[in-house]
């Protein structure tokens, strides 16, 4: 005997194994105390028999056979009692191990029985388990072969067609052409199957150690192939309404005919596409493209179970340009976007449009951008004029974790609601907010971070950001609904019923009332005088319109469009049911003369909210202002009436919110208005001044507030409120 003889069946260290043990204990441990008391114990007799085989493998090196024979013996005997556990996965590597060892010490003492038998126990107990027959020697090797003989036989599978799938006992064991796979002797069932043929062939048979079997065999087909082409390529196949693929590549010589039939280069044509596995009975095949016309064509399948079965082959398929054409008639200098895709600067006709729904973005820069879907009709030219709204994106109802792909509770009543709202760009989960930025958001403590609300907004252009979160309720599911101004950072929550179509519209209504920024005005201070039946004139402001009709101090008011006036309430009803620009006649009567008729041109001023009178939400108020700013700005410095109304609410809404430097860069600074009577020069100062007071700065705020004291006939709050120069005046006192 040489050393060449023996085999080493040494195993892999012990520290990664017990790294594995220990990790998987931490886990088990969740399930007891008695669980993790079995992986510890099933731990410690793996190590030790580990160890055992391990001494057992040195002594067959070192030629001490008795002793190798002993350990090896060892470690069957804890098999075989079942001290060593079956389930354990690597209970087949030692126990493999032990055999093969035990096997060749039997060979190296002569006992050529004995290790023909720990062979046959090998096979029996993995039928599968390589010996090195490199390393080994012939002797041994034969002692094995005679064992595996009478064990193991071979089946070889084939089939027509090739490529079945293989199944032994249950378990697929390959594809055919299968040649010479080893099975235990024994009972087996062999199944061969393909898709597109009829039912699996089926077969049991009884394998004798030694003996090949050959199998043949012949599937009858349940299917039939469909081989399709294009022009032009890469175009989507459906069969009965189902994606099979897309046509791509060239023609190939063989269509060069069918090519010069339809007037089309080859090049222009796709590779054939072979549609498999289509059953017998009429099939819809329809082939879209984009900006092309669909096409569907029915094919009537028979399935020839005897013959060839060859493909069935279509004649090429034609598609048809479907192109439009898109006018955006404005506003000036807009980017123009068809999915996404920049298209132009408005205005501007877009032709060779592909046809369809397409999503059309026009953004004006500072100014708002307008989203919508625009069906455009093949062969057609569609005409649109965008006016630019803001855009709200609804981030939907964020929760503590991640979400699955069900929608949170109440977020798609929520979002549909949303939907409604007309002064908007509306963008909710799945339809304009990107998946993402909602993935990120998903289950964060904050799902209007700093960092989220860049990148929504640099995704989606938005200037108003709505999410919400399951709220406490007692017998009804709440959200608590949160809106953020982007520019402004001002912050409202609201609670909602999900299943209250009241509240629901409420908080619309805080999002999108129209609020009017302008006001019909005549120019006339009332009073109540006892003894007349009228109410008097107190002042007609200079240059006003009733002023420049003639209607002095002293006049009394009788009638307004024809309307009774008693008390100066109902001159101010009447008024504000006025046409602004429109002529309306007045009933004066001077002291001593009878009453004469004049007609007064209805003028406009502007009109300065409050977040309560307005009824919207304060960052939806702070965003409309902004945005009817910009869309009333006629040149840079320049104020008209709605602009001026939109920039002094603005302003008012931001201090109030604490944020004067802001009142002053985004309202105050941007607005000039000429000295008058009303919300005019002294206003906007006035309101500059109290900004720099609570910012600090004395000097700047007294400069402002003397220019305000200066403006004797500017107002606060609205046309009639309190006079600026006696708060201007009371105010510098504080300053000096």
């Amino acid at each position: 005997m040489t050393r060449s003889d023996v085999r080493s069946t040494g195993i892999a260290s012990r520290a990664p194994l017990r790294g594995a043990l220990a990790a998987g204990l931490i886990c088990l441990g969740l399930w007891g105390s008695a669980r993790a008391q079995q992986v510890e114990d099933l731990s410690g007799s793996i190590e030790k028999y580990r160890a055992v085989l391990q001494l057992a493998a040195q002594k067959l090196a070192d030629l001490d056979l008795p002793e190798a024979l002993a350990r090896y013996s060892e470690v069957i005997d804890a098999f075989t009692s079942g001290r060593l556990p079956a389930s354990a996965p690597v209970t087949r590597q030692i126990v493999g191990q032990a055999y093969e060892g035990r096997a060749r010490t039997y060979a190296n003492l002569g006992k050529a029985a004995e290790a023909e038998a720990d062979f046959e126990a090998l096979i029996k107990f993995d039928y599968s388990w390589p010996i090195d027959r490199a390393t080994t020697s012939p002797k041994i090797v034969a002692i094995y072969d005679k064992a595996r003989a009478r064990l193991v036989g071979i089946i070889s599978v084939q089939s027509d067609p090739p490529g079945a799938r293989v199944l032994l006992d249950g378990a697929m064991v390959g594809r055919t052409p299968l040649h010479a796979m080893e099975a235990p002797v024994g009972s087996h069932t062999l199944v061969v199957e393909a898709d597109g043929f009829q039912s699996s062939v089926k077969e049991t048979f009884v394998l004798a150690g030694g003996v090949r079997l050959d199998r043949s065999l012949k599937l009858r087909p349940s299917a039939r192939g469909l081989i399709v082409t294009t022009v032009p390529s890469d175009v989507g196949v459906l069969v009965d309404g189902q994606p099979r693929g897309r046509s791509f590549g060239q023609g190939t010589p063989e269509y060069a005919d069918a090519a010069a039939r339809l007037g089309v280069p080859l090049n222009a044509m796709s590779a054939p596409l072979l549609l498999e596995r289509l059953g017998p009975g009429r099939h819809t095949i329809r082939f879209e493209r984009e900006c092309h016309e669909p096409t569907e064509v029915a094919v009537d399948v028979v399935v020839d179970a005897e013959g060839t079965n060859a493909p069935l082959r279509l004649e090429p398929i034609p598609l048809t340009q479907s192109l439009a054409t898109l006018e955006v008639k404005g506003p000036a200098r807009a980017q123009v976007f068809i999915d996404s895709k920049a298209a132009g600067v408005a205005p501007v006709v877009l032709s060779g449009q592909c046809a369809g729904k397409r999503r059309v973005a026009v953004k004006l820069a500072g100014a708002g951008q307008w989203l919508s879907d625009v069906e455009l009709r093949s062969g057609a030219t569609t005409s649109i004029s965008p006016q630019m709204r803001l855009t709200l994106a609804f981030l939907g109802v964020t929760k503590p974790a991640a979400t699955g792909a069900e929608a949170p509770a109440g977020e798609r009543e929520l979002a549909t609601a949303l939907q409604s709202l007309t002064s908007y760009n509306v963008l909710i989960p799945g339809a304009g907010i990107p998946e993402e930025v909602l993935a990120r958001g998903s289950g964060g403590a904050d799902p209007l971070s700093r960092e989220r609300i860049a990148e929504t907004v640099a995704a989606t252009g938005a200037e108003i950001l709505i999410d919400a979160s399951p709220a406490e309720g007692a017998f009804e599911q709440k959200l608590a609904v949160r809106i953020r101004s982007v520019r402004f950072g001002l912050v409202e929550s609201f609670e909602v019923s999900a299943g209250s179509p009241q509240e629901t519209q409420a908080l619309l209504k805080r999002l999108e009332s129209r609020i009017p920024l302008s006001a019909p005005w005549l120019g006339l201070e009332l009073i109540e005088v006892e003894r007349s039946p009228n109410p008097v004139v107190f002042s007609a402001v200079a240059g006003g319109p009733a002023a420049g009709a003639g209607v002095k101090p002293g006049d009394t008011l009788v009638a307004v469009a024809g309307a009774a006036v008693a008390q100066p309430a109902d001159a101010a009803k009447a008024t504000a049911a006025l046409r602004e620009g429109s002529q309306v006649s007045l009933s004066v009567q001077s002291p001593g003369a009878a009453p004469r008729q004049v007609n007064v041109k209805v003028a406009s001023v502007p009109v300065m909210l409050g977040g309560r009178e307005s009824g919207l939400s304060a960052p939806a108020l702070a965003e409309q202002m902004a945005f009817r700013a910009r869309a009333d700005a006629p040149a840079p410095g320049q104020a008209g009436v709605e602009r001026a109304s939109a920039l002094l609410t603005l302003a008012d809404l931001l201090m109030r919110s604490g944020q004067h430097e802001a009142a002053l860069a985004a309202a105050l600074n941007n607005l000039q208005l000429a000295d008058g009577p009303g919300l005019s020069l002294g206003t906007v100062e006035f309101l500059k001044g109290s900004c720099q007071l609570s910012l600090g700065r004395k000097a700047e705020a007294a400069e402002a507030m003397k220019r305000a004291a200066g403006s004797k006939d500017s107002r606060l709050w609205r046309q009639d409120g309190p006079p600026v120069a006696e708060r201007a005046e009371r105010v510098l006192a504080t300053i000096r």
